[in-house]
């Protein structure tokens, strides 16, 4: 294996590109995902396999609701099997008891709750079609299973605030109902321009490489490793899992550096999802806070500490 100049904090991989919420702040939510489809055992185990020595976490989560996958459970053991970590994002609509059950059993590491638990107007106004009390019942009763089960199972609760006239600071009550939870904040993102949000973001004038180009790979349903999890609609495809080798084989790619190379020099027009994106300009990063074991963090201070707290997991 060749030498990896930067290490792969994780591989998103798209579980289930369809979803059962429909939020102000997401793709989905605006009919904007052309690409819908559930990806395969077969080429989940295969982009498994190939990660094994180059990262130790496998995060599903890309477009969608992986809880709508019926082969989660089998993916997360596959995980397992091969000796890394497996996280979920979900919006925990769909994570009844047994669900619940049959994640921890297979060997779930970390779970993430896309839930605005800072505010239940907030949450049910921005996810249409979800119950914020539903939510916080399938969250509690997944903590009480998890203690029995899988204590060592992590839990965190992901907060999307799309006005920036509102705080991303979390109650007393939240902070000590969810004292061993992380809670994380943010401003909605504007999906390379794709969808409308007041812009946090400081910019500066001179480009840089993004954080999701040179610290993660992400994988679309069909296999295609694509520029980010960002990519929706798989507009920038550098590789599919059945035709390489090794992920240097993705790592090293002539669009791979070439697109690094655009990112550096601040050369993105043409270059789709990439042209209209803010991320290689983004300064200071998006404005941000983390609330764990009991201390605060904002912005690049959160955004380090979370990845300190994926990286001890």
């Amino acid at each position: 294996m060749k030498k990896i100049d930067n290490k792969i904090e994780w591989i998103s991989v798209e579980i289930d590109t369809h979803c059962n919420l429909r939020c102000t702040m997401c793709p989905i939510g605006h009919d904007k995902v052309d690409n819908q489809g559930r990806i395969s055992v077969e080429t989940f185990e295969k982009i498994v396999k190939a990660a094994v020595g180059y990262t130790d976490k496998i995060a599903m989560a890309v477009m969608g609701e992986p809880l709508m996958h019926p082969e989660l459970p089998k993916m997360i053991s596959i995980v397992k099997k091969n000796g890394l970590n497996a996280f979920v994002w979900t919006n925990g609509m769909l994570l009844d008891e047994n669900k619940s059950k049959e994640l921890l059993n297979a060997g779930l590491d970390k779970l993430f709750f896309s839930y605005e638990v800072i505010n239940k107007e907030l949450h049910e106004k921005i996810r249409a079609g979800a119950d914020y009390d539903k939510v916080m019942f399938n969250l509690d009763r997944f903590i009480e299973l998890k203690s029995e089960l899988r204590p060592e199972c992590k839990v965190a609760i992901w907060n999307i605030v799309p006005d920036t006239k509102m705080s991303l600071d979390f109650s007393d009550e939240i902070r000590n109902k969810y004292k061993n939870v992380e809670l994380y904040a943010s401003y909605a993102m504007d999906w390379h321009g794709e969808i409308k949000v007041e812009k946090t973001e400081k910019l500066g004038k001179i480009p840089t490489v993004c954080n999701q180009m040179k610290n993660y790979l992400s994988v679309a349903y069909n296999g295609d490793f694509i520029s980010c999890c960002n990519d929706f609609n798989h507009k920038y495809t550098l590789k599919n899992i059945y035709n390489i080798d090794t992920l240097d084989d993705v790592l090293f790619s002539k669009k791979r550096l070439s697109l690094i190379e655009n990112m550096k020099k601040g050369t993105l027009s043409g270059i789709d999802p990439c042209q209209n994106c803010s991320a290689p300009y983004v300064k200071e990063g998006v404005k941000r806070v983390l609330h764990s074991e009991n201390k605060t963090y904002e912005n690049k201070n959160a955004s380090k500490t979370s990845k300190e707290t994926q990286d001890n997991n």
